[in-house]
């Protein structure tokens, strides 16, 4: 039954696969994850609370925009958002407007684009609010919300001591960011503190030190002067953090050089790219709603990256121990692409719960091993199978597509260099030669001549001869490296180490150890004693002695030949 699943569950897998290529989905997919954006999106518009990073709901949402246009559906659906019935609600004397994220190609043309110099900021990654003052006082602090109404969070931030309470003898509008006051560096992989302003700002009853940790980054002054420096001298004059850190750049050049200084240094905020805007700005820029066209933001370079489970294949190890191995849609990390992704056991498969469809993060190990980190969206479709549990140490020495990772696992350890060292051979010609179906068992190489390699595919002459070559090689290898090469559990120092202790290096002999008899030796459990015990049980049933011994290695082949008796092939 259990291999009825794993068939049933490929051929599903391949169907999703090809209907992900093709940009269309099950539709219980495609509304699935639709009413998802849309409640992550009113979460973080409406009440500032953000359950998934901004790059995951960019990817998301670019994902579901595909589906979408594929089912020829409207962009508004996630876009529509009822304003929460809770709660005093605030219009904005400016409506917040989405700020649009560049490549670097169109920041190149933006630039191009511009006449004089513009502003680069960093791109601080807090709560947006809109603070509102009137004769010198603040009288309103409304969160983002829908861009135009927002809730009322004036009595925290009013409470809050390192946000600017007086400012301006008339009204004046200011936009911008609370983030928590904590030293950040991008490039060292520091972790936003968003939650934690969230925390405050719905608290019942935060405190002083709480409220202490919250601090205020101006975006814009909507109604101020013009001018780039009048605006900025005012709002630094007022104590607005903003001024040191708003650059007039000239250049690509220039804008770039600000990019990676902020990635790498540390800041008193966490940021997540930079903000390029016009130098001077109009407050009739301010009046309408939607995407800016004054401002763009250009994000760092991703450390994770967000994409979608195209398959899940299941790789079998020479030992038998089963490894799920995630295939995604590409990604770009670090300049590398991604696109299988170990998770290490079953075990941990199943903690993750991963399906085909799903919706994944990934990240990199020390900047080369890629990492599942966690599942960002799951399908309703769920399609989890895994091959028959009945994989082992002793499986697979014959080729079949059930067999196919732990064949080739075996022969990858057997020719490598804890093996018999065999060079120039790795496991994926030894896969070729098995899908060919000229290698059925794990020692049917042995029987091969220099004119049988010629005529397989993905061999000429000179290939052939320097597997030949090879092969002489293994044939004068000693006794233990054969053990070892096909599947001893034990490495050549342990041993040697027990032959110090009086092991007899005769598979005859050992094949009638018992468990208690491997147990005198260092390091050996009773899971290994067994291990050992069947070693050499298996390798006497199965005539191995006499395989290799027929095959012309050496040190198998007994001194008198009439004694070599009757050769036995491994079932």
């Amino acid at each position: 039954m259990g291999g009825f699943r794993y068939w049933v569950g490929l051929v599903l897998g391949w169907w999703l696969n090809v209907a992900l290529a093709q940009g269309c989905v099950d539709e219980a997919q495609r509304l699935a994850l639709g009413e998802q954006l849309r409640l992550w999106n009113e979460s973080y518009r409406l009440v500032g609370e953000s359950a998934v990073s901004d790059q995951t709901y960019d990817a998301l949402r670019a994902q579901w925009l595909a589906w979408q246009a594929c089912a020829g559906g409207e962009e508004a659906v996630v876009e529509a958002l009822p304003l929460p019935r809770e709660g005093v609600r605030l219009q904005h004397p400016y409506p917040h407007r989405r700020l649009p994220k560049l490549s670097e190609d169109e920041v190149r043309e933006w630039l191009a684009r511009q006449q004089g110099a513009v502003v680069v900021q960093p791109k601080v990654d807090g709560v947006a609010v809109t603070l509102v003052y009137r004769e010198g006082r603040l009288v309103q602090a409304i969160s983002r919300g829908d861009g135009q109404w927002g809730l009322d969070w004036t009595a925290v931030v009013r409470a809050m001591p390192n946000v600017v309470q007086n400012f301006a003898k008339n009204e004046a509008v200011v936009q911008g960011e609370l983030y928590w006051r904590q030293s950040f560096s991008y490039e060292a992989g520091d972790r936003a503190q968003r939650a934690a302003v969230m925390g405050v700002l719905q608290s019942a009853n935060p405190s002083v030190q709480e409220l202490a940790q919250v601090g205020f980054f101006a975006w814009d002054w909507a109604d101020g002067p013009e001018v780039f420096e009048a605006r900025m001298q005012a709002l630094q004059s007022a104590g607005f953090v903003l001024g040191e850190w708003s650059k007039l750049v000239r250049s690509f050049d220039e804008v770039q050089a600000w990019r990676r200084r902020w990635a790498r240094e540390r800041l008193p905020f966490a940021v997540d790219g930079v903000v390029l805007k016009y130098a001077h700005q109009l407050q009739s820029g301010f009046e309408y709603y939607g995407d800016r066209v004054d401002a763009v933001a250009w994000k760092f370079t991703p450390q994770t990256a967000v994409t979608t489970v195209a398959a899940i294949e299941w790789m079998v190890g020479r030992r038998g121990e089963v490894t799920p191995i995630v295939v995604v849609a590409p990604v770009t990390l670090a300049g590398r692409t991604i696109q299988r992704v170990s998770l290490g056991s079953v075990a941990r498969w199943r903690k993750m719960d991963v399906g085909v469809g799903d919706a994944v993060r990934i990240g990199l190990n020390g900047s080369v091993i890629p990492v599942l980190q966690a599942v960002v969206w799951r399908s309703p479709v769920r399609v989890l199978s895994i091959p028959d549990d009945d994989f082992d140490a002793w499986t697979c020495w014959h080729y079949e597509r059930r067999c196919a990772s732990q064949f080739q696992a075996r022969l990858a350890w057997l020719s490598g260099k804890k093996g018999l060292n065999l060079r120039g051979i790795g496991g994926d010609r030894w896969q070729s030669l098995a899908e060919q179906g000229v290698l059925v068992h794990v020692l049917d190489w042995l029987d091969w001549e220099e004119a049988d390699l010629r005529s397989f595919a993905g061999f000429g002459e000179k290939r052939a001869r320097q597997w030949m070559a090879q092969f002489a090689i293994a044939r004068k290898r000693s006794q233990l490296d054969w053990w070892v090469a096909l599947g001893l559990p034990a490495n050549r120092r342990e041993w040697a180490g027990w032959q110090e202790q009086g092991l007899i290096e005769d598979a005859a002999v050992l094949a009638n150890y018992r468990v208690v008899d491997w147990q005198r030796f260092a390091g050996v459990g009773r899971k290994r004693a067994l291990d050992l015990q069947r070693f050499f049980v298996l390798w006497q049933e199965q005539g191995l002695s006499a395989r290799l011994a027929e095959a012309g290695v050496e040190v198998f082949i007994p001194k008198n030949p009439a004694s070599s008796g009757i050769f036995i092939w491994l079932k």
